[in-house]
């Protein structure tokens, strides 16, 4: 996983809904840079999260809104690619011992399968479009169910993030900001 310090609540909470919860929760820094590299367990489950922890002087004009999250499993990957990318289901080549490689195997026949395509064109959608409407969803889920465990599960959210920030220290502040758009 990868995500900059403004939107790691977003990932802890995906996080927490893929596995079921955060009964126990850990967070130890591996190594320093740019991108910290924070490693840990949720749920006795190991995880490696990249962390962007830098911010400039004028922190509202250098937001780095980025996560995405890959989970491995024995038959495949169950990858987020971004934001506003898709989420995709890659299986594992295999290769029986018993049998060449072969194009007619059945589970090497199985495509790459795209589950879900993002909703925003761009990330200015997203920003002024997607995240508010999912602020007031939000806000109507808070009303509309039990309360107390909603308030628990934000609240174990926060510890999250608290235990993860408090691994990687406090951010860094860089004199020149990235502000060149790539692409491929």
């Amino acid at each position: 996983m990868s995500c900059s310090s403004q939107v790691l609540y977003p990932l802890m909470d995906v996080l927490y809904s893929v596995t079921g919860g955060a009964d126990t929760f850990s967070a130890n820094k591996a190594s320093d840079g740019a991108m910290s590299v924070i490693t840990g367990e949720i749920n006795g489950i190991p995880y490696v999260l990249d962390y962007y922890n830098e911010y400039t002087e004028n922190i509202d004009s250098s937001l780095a809104l980025f996560f995405d999250m890959k989970i491995d499993t024995d038959g495949g990957n169950l990858i987020l690619t971004d934001p506003v990318g898709d989420v995709i289901w890659q299986q594992h080549l295999s290769c029986l011992r018993d049998n060449d490689f072969d194009n007619n195997t059945y589970r090497n026949n199985i495509p790459m399968k795209r589950l879900y395509s993002g909703n925003a064109e761009s990330y200015a959608e997203l920003y002024n479009e997607l995240w508010q409407k999912a602020m007031e969803n939000s806000i109507i889920d808070f009303a509309d169910n039990d309360a107390s465990i909603l308030k628990a599960r934000i609240l174990r959210q926060c510890e999250m993030c608290g235990t993860v920030t408090k691994a990687a220290g406090p951010p860094v502040k860089i004199e020149t900001p990235y502000t060149d758009s790539y692409s491929l």
